[in-house]
């Protein structure tokens, strides 16, 4: 029994050690190895893409190798989506999140955010003869959302009793799902929607109201205290440098918004 039990004590030692090879507690700690492993997304242009020679571009991946710079390490990308940001970073896959990772008390349950590093419009996007200009002109339609998502949490709250949100996995798959009729209109990032009615002008889509800002933060793991404070400095700075505008301008096209602080 004794051997049993050392036995599981090994494999479970084992197992830690693999699944925190990425866990890094201290700035120090990255530093130290020389390298800092960042969750991205590359397939939600401007904020993330892959340039002519396929590496990593976008407002996020800027961001992303200044924290690099300013760590005086390496930048390593893992590529994320929507729905796997947050278990990339609570399984240890990466050290930091930055993949416009809105803010929301039910995400704060799961990770720290850093001070907003940028932000977007959460809107409600229909065929332009459509008549949608609030919440309430929903009532009785299929709205099409990205599961949990900041779409869903923004939108879901505010619907119409009789509103049926339909729950896809991202948003490619929301907007094939309304260029195909199976819901009304889609609730989505303004980015995101400007793009998709660009692509498919035949369709005449139109943006018909905004359900709200949405800031996006750096995701930490909880409890890494050191890491979220340099992170917070680090977007202090960047805004006051005017690099972060920088950034905004050269992606999004527009002056960086005003972002909440703390």
């Amino acid at each position: 029994m004794k051997s049993l039990f050392k036995s599981i004590a090994t494999a479970l030692v084992a197992t830690a050690l693999m699944s925190s090879s990425v866990f890094s507690q201290t700035i120090e700690a990255i530093q130290k190895r020389g390298k800092i492993v960042i969750g991205m997304d590359q397939t939600i242009p401007p904020f993330g893409l892959t340039d002519a020679k396929r590496e990593p571009a976008g407002y996020d991946a800027d961001v992303a190798r200044a924290i690099a710079k300013g760590l005086g390490v390496q930048v390593e990308f893992v590529q994320v989506a929507g729905p796997t940001r947050i278990p990339a970073l609570l399984t240890n896959q990466v050290d930091i999140v930055v993949a416009t990772l809105g803010m929301s008390p039910e995400r704060a349950n799961q990770v720290w955010f850093s001070m907003p590093y940028g932000s977007v419009d959460v809107v409600v996007l229909t065929k332009a003869a459509n008549k949608m200009a609030n919440a309430g002109d929903t009532a009785g339609k299929r709205i099409g959302v990205v599961r949990g998502g900041i779409q869903d949490t923004s939108f879901t709250p505010i619907a119409p009793k009789n509103t049926t949100v339909v729950r896809f996995d991202d948003d490619a798959t929301v907007g094939q799902a309304l260029l195909a009729g199976q819901v009304d209109a889609i609730v989505t990032a303004s980015h995101w929607a400007a793009e998709f009615i660009k692509r498919n002008a035949q369709a005449k889509l139109e943006i018909k109201f905004t359900v709200r800002q949405s800031p996006y933060g750096i995701g930490v793991r909880k409890g890494e205290i050191d890491v979220l404070q340099w992170m917070n400095q680090f977007v202090a700075f960047m805004k006051i440098t005017g690099e972060l505008d920088q950034i905004s301008r050269r992606w999004i096209g527009n002056p960086l918004p005003d972002l909440p602080v703390w």
